[in-house]
C-alpha cells in the first residue's frame, strides 16, 4: 500500500497573553498576543488587503476551546500535522501556552499531531520597530550542547511522549529553524554536530522513546552533503518569500520604488529550490507558502515604500490567490511522490501568521477558499 503524502502546516504561537509579552511589551498592550498589530494595520498601497479580519475571530491561541475551532478546520481540510515554533534559551521557555494549554487541552486533539520546531534565533523586537535603530534583544540562545540536550529533555518529559507528537517513519520528527545558525554555533564542525546529535538520540532512547527524526531547516544547495555529514535526517526549508529570489532583481524593483512582488512570478524560484534542494542525499520536504506581507509589523507612521530594507520592512507578494496556491500546493505534492528518497510530507507556511501574511485560516477576503485549496490536493 502507497504511504499517504503528509501535510504540515507551522503553527505560530502568539495569539495569546503569556509572562514574557507582558514583560516585554506591558500587560495591558499584550492581553491578547499580537492581534493588536493584525487589527490596527493599514494599507499601504492601491488594492492591498490590511487589516486582516479572520472569520473565526481573534482566537486565543492558549484557550482549548479556540484551538478544538482550529483543529477541526485544518483536519476537515486535510492537514495532518501542526508544527509549532517553539521559543527556548538557554533553560527558559516563552509562548509554550499555545501548545500546552491550547492543543494539548483541546477536547478533539486528537484529529490530528503536532511537532516542535525550535526556532534557533536570536529573539529581538521586531513589532513595529523604529526602521533606523538596532532591534533590542529579548531572549538570546547560550549557544552550546546543554541548552540543545536540556531542550531534547524538556521535550522527552513534556511532548514527545504524548500519544499525538508526530513520528515520521516511526521517528520523533523534531525540526531545527536556521540550522545553518546553529552549526556555525558549533564551528561547522560536522563531527562536533553529529556527537552533539546523537547524544540527543541517546538521550531520547534511554526514556524509552525510540528514535528521533532531525529535520534542518534553511541550508543553502551547496551545503547540503555537509548537512548529512552533521547527521541531520532530512531538510525543509521555513518559507520562500520576494527575498528568495535573485537578488539583483528585487533591487532593481527596490530601486524602482517597486516592493510589491506577484506571487507566481516566485515559482520559477520555488521549483528550482525543490530541484536542488533534493538532488542531495538527504529527503528534502518541499516548502510552500501562502504569502508573504510583514507590513502588519511595520511602524505606522513610516512611509512607504520603505527606504530602508531590513525585516520588517521587505517585500510583499501580492496575487498570492487561493486558486494560485493550490497550484503550487498540488506541484509540491507531486514532486514529493516523485522523488526517490521519498520525504513523504509537504512543508506550508503557515496556518496563523497573520502578520507575516502566511495564513490558511479564513478570512473576510477569500472566505475559506484555502481551505478548500488544500482539500482539493489532499484529498478530503
Amino acid at each position: 500500500m502507497e504511504k499517504k503524502t503528509e501535510l504540515v502546516c507551522v503553527y505560530y504561537p502568539h495569539w495569546h497573553r503569556y509572562p514574557k509579552g507582558d514583560e516585554w511589551f506591558g500587560a495591558e498592550n499584550w492581553r491578547k498576543g499580537e492581534w493588536a498589530f493584525v487589527k490596527t494595520a493599514v494599507p499601504r498601497f492601491p488594492g492591498h488587503r490590511q487589516p486582516l479580519v479572520p472569520l473565526p475571530g481573534y482566537l486565543d491561541g492558549a484557550n482549548p476551546e479556540d484551538v478544538a475551532k482550529e483543529i477541526d478546520l485544518a483536519a476537515d481540510a486535510g492537514i495532518d500535522v501542526f508544527l509549532y515554533d517553539y521559543y527556548y534559551y538557554g533553560g527558559k521557555v516563552t509562548q509554550e501556552e499555545a501548545l500546552e494549554r491550547g492543543f494539548m487541552k483541546a477536547h478533539n486533539c486528537g484529529r490530528m499531531k503536532f511537532a516542535i520546531m525550535w526556532c534557533y534565533h536570536e529573539r529581538r523586537d521586531q513589532f513595529r520597530p523604529d526602521i533606523d535603530r538596532e532591534r533590542p534583544m529579548l531572549m538570546s540562545l547560550a549557544r552550546t550542547p546543554e541548552e540543545f540536550h536540556g531542550l531534547i529533555r524538556l521535550c522527552c518529559d513534556r511532548y514527545f511522549p504524548h500519544p499525538q507528537y508526530w513520528r515520521k517513519d516511526g521517528a520523533l520528527f523534531f525540526s531545527i529553524f536556521n540550522a545553518p545558525y546553529f552549526c556555525e554555533h558549533r564551528d561547522r564542525d560536522a563531527r562536533r554536530i553529529r556527537a552533539e546529535l546523537d547524544e540527543a538520540r541517546q538521550i531520547v532512547r534511554e526514556a524509552g522513546l525510540g528514535d528521533i527524526h532531525f529535520n534542518a531547516q534553511g541550508a543553502a544547495p551547496d551545503d547540503i552533503g555537509f548537512m548529512a555529514d552533521c547527521g541531520f535526517d532530512s531538510l525543509t526549508d521555513y518559507n520562500i518569500t520576494p527575498e528568495s529570489m535573485p537578488a539583483e532583481e528585487m533591487a532593481a524593483m527596490r530601486e524602482k520604488g517597486v516592493w510589491e512582488v506577484e506571487y507566481r512570478d516566485s515559482f520559477p524560484t520555488v521549483r528550482k529550490r525543490w530541484r536542488e534542494m533534493s538532488a542531495g542525499p538527504l529527503p528534502y520536504i518541499p516548502n510552500v507558502t501562502t504569502g508573504w506581507d510583514v507590513t502588519p509589523r511595520c511602524r505606522l507612521d513610516e512611509p512607504y515604500p520603505w527606504r530602508k530594507h531590513d525585516y520588517p520592512y521587505l517585500m510583499t507578494f501580492v496575487g498570492n490567490t487561493p486558486e494560485a496556491f493550490r497550484e503550487i500546493l498540488a506541484e509540491a505534492r507531486s514532486f514529493a511522490e516523485r522523488d526517490p528518497k521519498h520525504p513523504g510530507a509537504v512543508y506550508v507556511n503557515g496556518w496563523n501568521e497573520y502578520t507575516e501574511g502566511s495564513f490558511l485560516l479564513p478570512d473576510a477576503a477569500d472566505g475559506d477558499a484555502r481551505l478548500r485549496a488544500v482539500a482539493s490536493v489532499f484529498g478530503t
